[in-house]
Order: structure tokens, then sequence, then C-alpha cells
């Protein structure tokens, strides 16, 4: 799909000032592709930006995200890395317009299918932002919507339903990895809400790359939601039912890449999103409890990552696409699940490194941040002793643990 299209210019719109044409521009034809990430995404490619063309709340909301990325690639370019006020006070006005705006079309008539679009880009708004309490009541509506789309049975609804659903199911994956829901009623709700957005039956087999990403966001959505019942570690019954869920899709995979056309032209890509999946597959198991953690399993993990972050996944030579700045979990997240949980230095000092030089964020994740938190739990605890100190002593040393900060201790994701 060529993005250079007039229909995705907003030069006919009246009222509209040269900053906000430029980052629509840019937004349409360079910020999908780095936000869906390491997969397509119809929903960021067609739905957004159609509909952004005649419903003013997704526009705004697209121009704010728009000018977040922007604003993030400033960073980049500059040693202090310090944001631009100007730029985030633009990104702000624009996110309070569109929310204002999809109020009023509410007020109106009942247009969930736009309500939806709308809540996903506020929860990505967010978590970019770093506004998380925020991120989660519009993905708690989010869902709260998808529930009452999904009570009203109609054919449409289930249109909805299955294409929102992935999108939600994935958010609130990153959420519940990210964040403690023990921490306090609105989190702990999350693991119920969540389940309307995990089919019973997750599609085992696949044809495309992005149904793996949906089979294994939906097998790990459904741990997630098993433990959630308990508050305890997953059962022996429970860990076999996903243990052999996973079975099935690792095979799915192996299927799937010795049947890919080596000459087709998305092969590079494919291949970055196999690998991108194998490393959530590990996770899922680490923190799922399906196998002990070992060193050889985050090893493991570590290059996977590195080869999905160095481009050294390619068959034709293709550039590396810029996935700086996306909305769903990717490298960030493991990496940094690696250098606190390895008690190999050399492994350990890779993941640093590896954050150090990627200059990224993924929703919730901050590579700079992480790497920061790394650096300086290395400094105050050393390796040789870092098994004996607790998650939430390491996170001190980082200097992360308050209100506002992106980080706080007692994460899920690093409890196992």
């Amino acid at each position: 799909m060529s993005l250079d299209s007039p229909r995705y210019e907003l030069s006919n719109f009246p009222n509209t000032s040269q900053d906000e044409k430029r980052i629509f521009h840019n937004f349409a034809n360079f910020s999908v592709s780095s936000i869906a990430g390491q997969f397509s995404s119809p929903f960021w490619e067609r739905r957004v930006l159609q509909i952004s063309l005649s419903e003013s709340c997704v526009r705004n909301a697209v121009v704010a995200i728009g000018a977040l990325h922007e604003n993030f690639n400033k960073q980049s370019l500059l040693t202090t890395g310090h944001q631009d006020s100007q730029s985030c006070t633009f990104a702000l006005r624009h996110h309070a317009m569109a929310t204002r705006d999809l109020a009023r079309l509410l007020s109106a008539s009942q247009q969930w299918d736009l309500a939806l679009t709308a809540c996903i880009l506020f929860v990505c708004f967010e978590n970019f932002l770093g506004n998380h309490q925020a991120s989660l009541t519009h993905l708690r509506a989010g869902l709260h919507i998808l529930r009452c789309i999904h009570e009203a049975g109609t054919t449409l609804s289930e249109s909805w339903k299955k294409e929102f659903s992935p999108l939600l199911m994935r958010l609130g994956i990153q959420a519940c990895l990210f964040l403690d829901p023990r921490e306090d009623g609105q989190r702990a709700a999350l693991w119920e809400d969540l389940q309307i957005a995990v089919p019973e039956n997750p599609l085992i087999s696949f044809k495309t790359i992005e149904d793996g990403l949906w089979s294994l966001s939906s097998i790990g959505a459904g741990m997630i939601c098993d433990r959630g019942q308990t508050q305890v570690a997953p059962t022996l019954e429970i860990r076999e039912k996903h243990r052999a869920h996973l079975n099935i899709w690792e095979q799915s995979l192996r299927e799937f890449l010795s049947n890919a056309d080596t000459h087709d032209p998305v092969i590079d890509s494919t291949l970055r999103g196999a690998a991108t999946l194998k490393i959530f597959q590990i996770l899922i198991c680490i923190t799922g409890e399906l196998y002990e953690r070992s060193e050889t399993h985050l090893e493991e993990m570590l290059i996977y990552c590195e080869s999905v972050d160095s481009g050294q996944l390619t068959y034709h030579g293709s550039p590396r696409p810029m996935c700086n700045f996306s909305t769903d979990l990717g490298t960030i997240a493991p990496v940094f699940f690696v250098a606190l949980k390895s008690h190999n230095p050399v492994t350990q000092t890779r993941a640093w490194k590896l954050l150090k030089r990627s200059h990224r964020r993924e929703g919730m994740w901050d590579s700079e941040i992480c790497a920061g938190i790394v650096e300086n739990s290395m400094a105050a605890f050393p390796l040789s002793n870092k098994g004996d100190h607790k998650l939430d002593e390491i996170l001190l040393a980082g200097r992360l643990i308050n209100e506002e900060d992106v980080l706080r201790p007692k994460n899920s994701i690093w409890v196992t």
C-alpha cells in the first residue's frame, strides 16, 4: 500500500496548520511502519488513516501521536535527551481535542467501532508519555466496550470483536507484564477485564506470521488470566494445558517457516517476525513457570534479540525497517529481563550494551531508562552477589522508585 496517496494528506482541510499537515504526512508515510513493529497491521495501515480523514477525534489523536514520534526522533539527534516542551504541548493539546471531539460524538450516537479506534489511540498515546494510570483507564474502557459489543451478539459486533480484540489483548498483556496488578484495585481488575479479549480456542495453526502473533498472544493472555483468578503460582494442570498449546504452536511455526517462499519479497520481514515470536515464546515459558529459568534460555532469548536488532535475518539484503517507536512489545522488555536475571557477566554486559545502543520506545518500555537501571544495578551490586538481592533493591539503585517514574519494583514480569 502506498501511503503517498493524496487521500492521506490534510491539504484540503480548512483551518489546518502547516505543523498539523506535516505531522500527519509524516505519520502516514513513516510513523505507521514503525508503530506496527515487526508485523503488518491493518488497523494502523488502513483503518486509522482512513477514519482520520473523516473524524476529527481520530485525526487529532493521530496528530498527537505523530508529534510524540517527531519529538522522539529529535531526542535521538540531541545529546541532552530532553523533551521538546513545544512538541509535548502541541501533542497534549491535540490529545485533549481528540477526547473532547469523541465525547461530543458519542453523546449524539453510539459509534462503538469509532470509540474503540479512538480508545486504542488514547492508550498508545498515554503509554508513550509514561502516564500508565491514564493508559489503564482507557484500556479498561476499551475492554468494557468490547464486552458490550460481544453481549449485543450481532453479526457486525462479531466482526468488530474480531478486529479489535487482538489489539486490546496485546495492550493488556503489555500492561500486565509491566505493572503489578496487585498494587491497587484498578490493576487487579484488569486481569478479569482482559478475559473478554482472549479467545476460548487460540488459533494454533497459522498461514501468516501475523496469525502466529495472534495465536501466541492468545496463549500468553490465557496464562495471565488463569493466574489472575488465583493470584498464586499456576497449578500443574494449568501449566500442562498451556505447555501443550505452546508445543503445538512451536510445531506450527516450524511448518510455516519450512513452507515459506525464500523468493517472496516479504521473506525478510517474515524472518524478523518469526525471531520476535521466538523471543516472546521463551519469555512466556519463563514467566509462566512452564520451565525453570536457566542461563541457556536467557542466552537463547538474547541471541534472537540481537539478530532482530542488527538486521542479520535477511535473504535479499533488504534494509531493516525503522521500528524505534512502536506500540507493541518488542525486544526492550526481553533484553531488560535478561540483563537483570542473568548471572553470566558476559551475557549481562551484552544485554546492557544492546539496550544502550537501542534508542527505542515500545509502548510502556523505554530502552534508555532500562539501560540506566541495568547500569546502576551493575555498579551497585556486583554480579557475584546480585542473586542475594531482591529486585526492588536493584531498582532502588536505579533511583526510579516513585509515582512518576517509568519502572517500579515488583513488576509482575520480574517476580518469577
